[in-house]
């Protein structure tokens, strides 16, 4: 299998599971949406998501430059 049909296999997948995430209510939930904390942990969560996807993005890089430079 594809890396980018992995990649694109988890995104598909990671689309359909979301809502199920969002829509969950709980107290805790509740209380930390009354209290402000889920703005905090959204916005840990999207920094860490960011994070992985430019080291990512980086690794992915370096390897088309490795790939160029076994073809020459």
């Amino acid at each position: 299998m594809n890396i980018k049909t992995k990649g694109g296999t988890l995104l598909l997948l990671s689309l359909f599971l979301l809502p199920n995430f969002v829509w969950a209510q709980s107290g805790v939930d509740s209380l930390m949406r009354s209290s402000g904390r889920i703005y905090v942990v959204v916005a840990v969560l999207l920094i860490i998501l960011l994070g992985v996807f430019f080291y990512l993005l980086g690794i992915e890089r370096r390897l088309k430059k490795l790939e160029a430079q076994q073809k020459d």
